[in-house]
């Protein structure tokens, strides 16, 4: 994970990805074939990396907590340099592949409040207050 913000009432888990040729994820973009398997190949590869580091650095950080400190919902934002029409596909698929709600009966609290998948222009409307800014 990137960034691990401690708010008052949330934790924030921001993971940030700048590809230098996005257009590489794009399976829509292509006809049916050997290159449009190969984009939806780097598209799953994408959502997995964003999945297994929601479920270690929630891990890790639930190892790290004190015994008596309180739960905070966690809030995981994906900062990713896509086209607006990716950012949604990779939304609903990461949605559908993190439990953050309780997956069953015998879970007693869910892992994570929402999942949110933004673009630089989408974080600037959604965070007008935190402006993005190439190092």
């Amino acid at each position: 994970m990137d960034l691990v913000v401690e708010l008052p009432a949330d934790t924030l888990f921001i993971e940030v990805k700048d590809f230098h040729a996005p257009d590489d994820y794009d399976f829509r973009s292509v006809l049916p074939g050997d290159e449009r398997n190969v984009r939806r190949q780097r598209l799953n590869h994408l959502r997995d990396v964003l999945v297994h580091k929601f479920r270690d650095t929630w891990l890790y950080r639930w190892a790290e907590r004190e015994a008596e400190t309180p739960d905070k919902p966690v809030r995981y934002l994906c900062l990713l340099t896509l086209d607006n029409g990716l950012l949604g596909v990779v939304n609903k698929e990461l949605r559908r592949s993190l439990p953050l709600q309780p997956a069953g009966p015998r879970w007693q609290r869910p892992l994570g409040q929402s999942c949110v998948v933004l673009n630089p222009q989408r974080w600037s409307t959604a965070f007008p207050a935190w402006t993005l800014r190439r190092a």
